[in-house]
């Protein structure tokens, strides 16, 4: 082939696939896929979305829709707060006032006649004690603050991505709404709230050689809620499959300082609980793909939306998390992917709140979806993706 007939083949594929990349500023995972995994990929995607759209959403406990609804719509009047927020304020007080954490703790269980056994019936300490010793506006404004960081770091990791200013802007609309919750004072004595902000910022501060402040984040997010435990083993796992010993060793160290607090607290706690008081039914309810989405729905960008549209874009945003092709969004995906079975399998209809943890992000992942999409597709029909017809052409 001559020199010109090449530039006019690289120049006719360019022409076709300038709409794909002016949206996102590089080619998804998928788009060198052979065709055998991405009809699998395809198969799988399909009924997911099956399962979701045919499956009513899971039964909550009957104020739950109304709790998210009120705290985040202005006009509605809320008569009275959810209980487990109020258990949570009333411990905080209860420190703010001189006493011990896990003797209010322990009081306030028992007169909401809330198990105590095992230890894990207690939130840890840190958020609570760190609350009490601030006022409650100060509290907010640091809650608020911690949202604009998630946004600011968020932001310029999506517009590394996006390849034009419409497509970043709408990236980071998804992520407003996904944080639009957690800055609400209605929530701010909620662990959930906080773990939940710093897996997303610990997320946003990693990369390949800067990995310190990420852990930092992780452990605080741990030492918080002992929910983010699986966050911060994914990410030790992923450092460690990826040949990165000094980051792994830094994710371990922060598993060893989490087991450590955590050894202390059980310890009091256990000691502040009697055999007289009541033990957890345990967590083991097996809820399916249909607690998860109803999880999502009561927790994410789509609150007071129809529960059909989120069992259809949840897939569609998993896909565009693991489409995405940076090393960050093999780690977001790991972690839904991780959340998402930690609730299918153990969360109990009243545990909807845990997927707190990760919806700030879950929805962004729709903006990098269309491409992610098409291009699976494109490898099921065996096309070549941009990048291989690219280099053909060039080298032809």
């Amino acid at each position: 082939m001559s020199l010109d007939n090449t530039d006019s083949a690289v120049a006719a594929h360019r022409a076709q696939t300038r709409p794909a990349i002016s949206w996102l500023a590089a080619p998804s995972r998928f788009a060198e896929w052979s065709r055998s995994p991405a009809i699998l990929a395809l198969v799988l995607l399909a009924l997911v979305e099956l399962i979701g759209l045919l499956t009513p959403h899971a039964q909550i406990s009957p104020d739950a829709t109304a709790q998210v609804s009120a705290a985040t719509t202005p006009s509605a009047k809320v008569e009275e707060k959810d209980a487990d927020i109020v258990l949570y304020e009333r411990i905080i007080e209860g420190v703010r006032n001189g006493q011990d954490y896990y003797s209010v703790a322990a009081r306030e269980l028992r007169q909401g006649n809330y198990p105590l056994r095992p230890f894990v019936a207690f939130r840890p300490p840190l958020l609570a004690e760190l609350l009490a010793h601030m006022s409650p506006l100060m509290g907010l404004l640091i809650l608020r603050a911690l949202v604009a960081a998630v946004m600011l770091a968020w932001g310029l990791r999506l517009r590394e991505a996006t390849g034009s200013p419409a497509a970043w802007a709408i990236a980071c609309l998804l992520l407003a709404g996904g944080v639009a919750l957690f800055g609400q004072a209605y929530y701010m004595a909620v662990h959930e709230i906080w773990a939940g902000l710093l897996v997303a910022l610990s997320l946003a501060l990693h990369k390949p050689d800067r990995w310190v402040a990420s852990v930092i984040a992780g452990l605080l997010a741990m030492l918080i809620r002992e929910l983010a435990f699986p966050y911060v083993a994914i990410m030790a796992a992923l450092a460690l499959w990826e040949g990165k010993r000094r980051e792994a060793a830094g994710w371990a160290a922060a598993i060893v300082l989490f087991a450590i607090a955590t050894a202390f607290h059980a310890a009091a706690a256990t000691a502040a609980a009697s055999i007289a008081d009541h033990t957890s039914q345990g967590w083991n309810s097996h809820g399916g793909w249909s607690f998860f989405l109803t999880a999502v729905w009561l927790t994410g960008l789509l609150r007071n939306g129809p529960y059909v549209l989120v069992a259809a874009l949840t897939p569609l945003a998993l896909l565009g998390w693991a489409g995405w092709r940076e090393p960050i969004a093999l780690r977001v995906f790991a972690a839904l992917a991780g959340y998402a079975v930690m609730l299918m399998l153990f969360g109990r209809p009243d545990n909807f709140y845990w997927a707190l943890i990760f919806t700030p992000l879950l929805m962004v992942g729709l903006i990098f979806a269309p491409r992610s999409l098409g291009e699976l597709i494109a490898s099921a029909r065996g096309q070549r993706g941009p990048m291989t017809s690219t280099a053909a052409a060039t080298s032809a």
